[in-house]
């Protein structure tokens, strides 16, 4: 399949036929992308992963689906009902997915629910249609990958530590390690859009975006997914790193992921801190992808064929 080509052969096809194939795709990179009501695999296959694939896996491998919206769905003329379901289901899955997270206590569970909110941010933006929702999606995505990563290595961390994964068996003793405290709070923070880390600018992108796009109703539910969320983060903190069981304190197991961890920090930091060229660069891909015509005519051309007609 070549996706140049979509769009002149869906202008072809019977009306009815094209809206069943519009729905098939958006229903297939939504149960990949673990969007609300879809999104039933993530939180019961992501705790099952060891370390380095969960962390893989939040952190690149849900964007698959996002990915896939990205590159298509600009270049097809898409039903307002559909661009009306995108946007509904962004932002209750934004607020859902985040409801859901507050009441786990095992870590890596209550991350992969937030995984299912974070995605909700992201479709929201793109289903605006706009080049600033577009834009605020790329470097959302960016983001969320480096964040998400960094916060499933917290959690092996913190589950290696206290040989448990229920938060509320949890030792702050055996966590009070300055680098693992020093990334949760950073990765945590930017998570919550907390300034000046890279999850407020992605925040305050995809907020600004649905504000001049008047899309109140979705706005309104992503502002209190973002609360909830500072609120869920709070929650591992106070479990985690501030709570002393009744129990003696059980010795540190040998070893630690610190050089990962330390990384994966210093990126946060740099997307944070760099945030304005590579919102410049998220800025003119979306225009790129959002310019359909001009993608379509590149690949046609290559192959030797008549250019489409805009």
């Amino acid at each position: 399949m070549n996706a140049a080509e979509l769009p002149r052969e869906l202008a072809h096809a019977p009306e009815t036929l094209r809206r069943v194939a519009l729905t098939l795709l958006v229903l297939a990179f939504a149960t990949k992308a673990a969007l609300v009501p879809l999104c039933f695999w993530m939180p019961a296959s992501y705790p099952t992963l060891s370390a380095p694939l969960a962390s893989l896996f939040a952190g690149i491998m849900t964007k698959l689906g996002i990915y896939a919206m990205l590159r298509t769905l600009p270049m097809l003329v898409l039903d307002p009902w559909i661009i009306q379901a995108l946007l509904f289901a962004g932002g209750l899955s934004a607020l859902l997915g985040v409801l859901a997270a507050l009441s786990q206590y095992e870590v890596r569970r209550l991350l992969s629910f937030h995984s299912v909110s974070q995605v909700g941010y992201l479709v929201l933006a793109l289903a605006l249609a706009t080049p600033a929702g577009v834009a605020a999606a790329i470097f959302f995505a960016v983001h969320h990958s480096l964040v998400k990563s960094t916060l499933y290595l917290v959690a092996d961390e913190l589950e290696r530590r206290n040989a448990s994964r229920d938060l509320r068996r949890m030792d702050f003793r055996t966590a009070a390690w300055l680098p693992l405290a020093s990334c949760f709070i950073i990765a945590a923070f930017s998570l919550a859009g907390l300034p000046p880390l890279s999850g407020f600018v992605g925040k305050l992108g995809v907020f600004a975006a649905a504000y001049a796009s008047e899309a109140w109703i979705g706005l309104s539910l992503l502002v209190l997914a973002s609360v909830f969320t500072l609120a869920s983060m709070l929650k591992i903190w106070r479990f985690a790193f501030q709570q002393v069981p009744s129990e003696p304190l059980a010795p540190p197991p040998h070893g630690s992921g610190a050089m990962p961890l330390v990384a994966a920090l210093l990126l946060i930091l740099a997307l944070g801190f760099g945030a304005g060229p590579v919102y410049e660069y998220s800025e003119a891909a979306a225009n790129a992808l959002l310019d359909g015509g001009a993608y379509r005519d590149a690949v046609l051309l290559a192959d030797g064929r008549p250019a489409l007609a805009h």
